[in-house]
């Protein structure tokens, strides 16, 4: 499977790595454990998705990466489907973690099977 995604900002097609050295150093580096990283997902997933997105692309890049976090929300922010682009991080990254879970599209919700 592959551990990776692949997400254009600012019409730059940039790799956002989610392997477990990806996950090692972002924890390591927001000073979290995988429970508070997720509780604090929960409570606010625009600060801390975009904050996994920095962490990813510091891991893929590392010095070669040319903004801050401060400025990739920026960018985030400016682009019409910024959204949706962390969304597209977000369940590249749950599908990562548990690739047998299914995950539904925005939009696309079926109804219960009746018995």
């Amino acid at each position: 499977m592959k551990k990776q995604v692949e997400i254009e900002i600012n019409k730059i097609k940039y790799i956002f790595p989610l392997g477990l050295g990806f996950i090692g150093e972002c924890l390591e580096n927001l000073g979290l454990s995988t429970t508070e990283l997720f509780e604090k997902m929960d409570a606010n997933a625009f600060k801390w998705s975009t904050a996994m997105m920095y962490e990813s692309l510091k891991y893929q890049y590392g010095d070669e990466l040319s903004f801050s976090l401060k400025e990739l929300v920026t960018m985030l922010d400016e682009d019409d489907k910024g959204i949706s682009k962390i969304g597209d991080f977000n369940r590249a990254f749950i599908k990562t973690l548990n690739p047998n879970l299914p995950i539904e599209k925005a939009g696309k919700k079926s109804a219960p099977k009746k018995k």
